[in-house]
């Protein structure tokens, strides 16, 4: 329930109540103070934008890129296989890592924001030194890994979106940051499509090598802009009470577990 009023300076106020939980007040003045009122929201919304601007050329192009250098049908169901195992076998370690690491944006930073980029520089740099059908092979295990250190961080990367995103403006603020996700997606797709085209067509090596060069630079910049969030401390206390037991009889996050399997077992 959402509860507003105005303060003696005419300032709106609003209070938002969620069960079992008491109100929680932030000034209703403009967009950017709700959404983008502090420099660690503003941060993470713009890695957002250029983490996704990074993504879509690897997770769209990827493939033709591995045709461009002869891979076989075979060869192109094995990226996603490998993308699917490496994201299963990550989990659990990172759900471990950002349980025990005292920096959870230092984990993030090392993983996908770290190692991941540059395994996407990597991407671009192999028909350098392996020329046509021989380049295949290390693309799948660098694509492998990349997702891999992206699934090892995730877990620290959600518990830190979670310190720094306040309960009350958590939905708005994730439904705006992913629907500019969206947006700079569906634009950059076909922009990366076109560079393709006149940098020489989807027959081109070179062409997914400048276009794999781009996504790893916009990724970079993803990371810096990571970078610049400010990780609250952690609780002093432990891990909460419980059971793995008790966890599992939990029905609605059993179904939550099972579907983020599938998740990672089927992108």
């Amino acid at each position: 329930m959402r509860v507003s009023w105005r303060s003696g300076s005419g300032q709106r106020h609003i209070a938002w109540r969620f069960r079992n939980h008491a109100p929680t007040n932030h000034p209703l003045t403009s967009f950017e103070t709700r959404v983008l009122g502090t420099r660690s929201l503003r941060a993470f919304f713009v890695d957002g934008l250029f983490s996704s601007a990074s993504d879509v050329i690897v997770v769209r192009f990827l493939s033709v890129y591995a045709i461009a250098l002869g891979a076989s049908n075979a060869e192109i169901g094995l990226i996603a296989i490998a993308n699917g195992l490496a994201g299963i076998a990550a989990l659990a370690p990172g759900a471990w890592i950002a349980e025990r690491a005292r920096s959870r944006k230092l984990v993030v930073l090392l993983s996908g924001g770290g190692l991941g980029r540059l395994c996407v520089l990597a991407m671009a740099l192999v028909p350098v030194m392996l020329a046509d059908h021989r380049a295949v092979l290390p693309l799948i295990v660098l694509s492998g890994l990349r997702w891999f250190a992206g699934s090892v961080g995730h877990p620290a990367w959600v518990s830190l979106l979670t310190d720094i995103v306040p309960v009350d403006l958590r939905r708005l603020y994730v439904s705006r940051r992913m629907l500019g996700i969206a947006v700079v997606a569906a634009i950059g797709a076909p922009l990366v499509g076109f560079l393709i085209r006149a940098l020489g067509g989807v027959s081109s090596v070179e062409a997914f090598q400048w276009a794999f060069l781009l996504a790893a630079a916009l990724g970079f910049v993803s990371t810096f802009w990571y970078a610049r969030i400010e990780e609250p401390p952690r609780p002093a206390e432990g891990r909460a009470a419980g059971s793995t037991r008790a966890m599992l009889r939990d029905r609605p996050f059993v179904q939550y577990l099972a579907g983020t399997l599938l998740l990672h077992t089927t992108r």
